[in-house]
C-alpha cells in the first residue's frame, strides 16, 4: 500500500491553464545545489514527531542526492514569524523571582526563599542567554546567603563558585554579604581563578554576528573568549536575523561553537497559505511566494510536508516546488504510522520516491583511470620483447 501511495509522486495534474502543477516528467528544472525542507505541523502534532520526520527526511535528501538543505528548528522559525532579537517572557519571570527570593533570604523566611530560587533556576535555560552578568551571578549569590545562614558551608561554597565563573572581577560589596559569607565568597573565588580559563571560539555562518557571553558583548564572530568551567550562556544577534542563544551545563565549555544563523523571511505570511499549499492545484498567490521564498533563501527547490495527527496515527501531506519552472508537484498523503520506528522507515522511504530531485542534481564528476592505458603500454613492450628473442 505504501508503495503504491509513494509512487503516487510522480503521477501528473490534468492538463490545463493550471501549468504550475506537473509530472516527474514534465519537469525540466536546472541542477539544483540547495533545497529547502519546510515542515508545516498541525496543533496535534508533538515536538518528538516533527523532529524525528524532519531529521530523518533531511538526513536522507542529503544522502541520496547529494544536496545541501537548508532545514531544522531554527530555520522554520525564521520563516513563520520568528524575531531577531527578542527577549522571552521568562526573563521578566525570573527577575521578579529573584527580587522576592532577595527579599525573602533578608526576612529569614527561608521555605519560601528555596521556593522562589527553584523556581528561577528552572528558567536560566530559556531565558538566561537575554540576562546581563550581573542578574546571573546574583542569582547564585543569593542561593549561597542562603545556604550560609542554614550553616551548609559546602552548598554556599559551591553557589559562590558559580557566581564568581561567571563573573570572576565581580565585586561583592554590591551583594551586601554579611563577614561569613563574604568569607565563604572569596574562598570560592580563590578556588576558581586558581585554575585556568578555557578557550571557546565562537563561529557563525554568516560570520559577524555579535556575540554576547553571559551578558557581555565580545565582538563580532569568528570570535574567541576565555571562560571558567562552569554554566555559561550565549547568545548572537545579526540584523535581519534569527538570534540564535545556547545554555551551556556546568562543567568544562567546549572550544569551538558552529552557528547557523537564518535570515527571518519578511515575505508574505506563510500561515495563511498552509491550507493552499497542499491543494490540488494552487491559486497564483501561492505560486508566487514560493517563488519569492526560493529566491529569498537561494535553494532551486522547496520540500514540503505537512504534518497531522489523528487516533495517534501521524499522517503526511508533500510536495515539491521547482524554482526554475516555478511549478509544484501533485500533492502525496501518507499515513506514517504510530510509533517511532514507523515514522522513521517511512520518511526514508519518502525521500527516495523524490526523483524530481534526482533529475535535477548536478551531474557526477567522473574520475579519469589511467590503468587501462599503462596495461596496454606494458602488453606493447612485452610483446616488442618476444619479438627481439624471435629475430635473434
Amino acid at each position: 500500500m505504501i508503495s503504491l501511495l509513494l509512487a503516487a509522486l510522480a503521477l501528473s495534474a490534468c492538463a490545463g491553464s493550471q501549468q504550475e502543477v506537473k509530472t516527474g516528467e514534465e519537469i525540466q528544472a536546472g541542477p539544483v545545489q540547495r533545497v529547502a525542507l519546510i515542515m508545516i505541523p498541525g496543533e496535534k502534532v508533538t515536538a518528538r514527531q516533527l523532529t524525528v520526520v524532519r531529521a530523518t527526511v533531511a538526513r536522507q535528501i542529503a544522502r541520496r542526492y547529494r544536496l545541501e538543505v537548508l532545514a531544522g528548528a531554527g530555520f522554520e522559525q525564521a520563516l513563520w514569524g520568528g524575531t531577531a532579537a527578542a527577549a522571552p517572557g521568562s526573563a521578566q519571570q525570573f527577575r521578579r523571582a529573584l527580587a522576592r527570593a532577595r527579599q525573602a533570604v533578608e526576612r529569614l523566611q527561608l521555605g519560601k526563599a528555596i521556593e522562589l530560587l527553584q523556581g528561577a533556576r528552572q528558567l536560566l535555560d530559556d531565558c538566561g542567554p537575554w540576562l546581563k552578568r550581573e542578574e546571573l551571578a546574583e542569582l547564585f549569590v543569593v542561593a549561597g546567603k542562603l545556604h550560609a545562614s542554614q550553616e551548609q558551608v559546602e552548598q554556599a561554597t559551591e553557589s559562590f563558585r558559580h557566581a564568581v565563573e561567571l563573573d570572576p572581577q565581580g565585586d561583592p560589596s554590591r551583594f551586601r554579604l554579611d563577614e561569613r559569607q563574604l568569607e565563604l565568597f572569596e574562598q570560592a573565588r580563590r578556588q576558581v581563578t586558581s585554575g585556568m580559563p578555557h578557550e571557546l571560539s565562537l563561529v557563525t555562518t554568516p560570520p559577524g554576528a555579535e556575540a554576547i557571553v553571559d551578558g557581555i558583548t565580545r565582538g563580532q564572530t569568528p570570535v574567541t573568549v576565555q571562560l571558567y568551567s562552569g554554566r555559561h550562556f550565549i547568545r548572537l544577534t545579526k540584523a535581519g536575523f534569527l538570534g540564535w542563544t545556547r545554555s551551556l551545563p556546568d562543567g568544562v565549555p567546549p572550544p569551538k561553537i558552529t552557528a547557523r544563523l537564518y535570515k527571518v523571511w519578511p515575505g508574505p505570511a506563510l500561515g495563511e497559505l498552509k491550507d493552499e499549499l497542499f491543494e490540488p492545484r494552487p491559486e497564483t498567490e501561492a505560486v508566487a511566494a514560493m517563488k519569492k521564498l526560493a529566491s529569498f533563501y537561494g535553494v532551486g527547490a522547496l520540500v514540503l510536508i505537512g504534518l497531522d495527527s489523528a487516533d495517534d496515527m501521524l499522517q503526511a501531506s508533500i510536495r515539491l516546488f521547482f524554482l526554475a519552472e516555478g511549478v509544484f508537484t501533485r500533492p502525496l498523503f501518507v499515513n506514517l504510522g504510530k510509533s517511532a520506528k514507523g515514522w522513521k522507515v517511512t520518511a526514508r522511504n519518502l525521500s527516495a520516491s523524490f526523483k524530481q530531485l534526482k533529475k535535477s542534481r548536478p551531474a557526477k564528476k567522473r574520475r579519469t583511470s589511467t590503468k587501462g592505458k599503462k596495461k596496454k603500454k606494458r602488453r606493447g613492450k612485452k610483446s616488442r620483447g618476444q619479438k627481439k628473442k624471435k629475430r635473434s
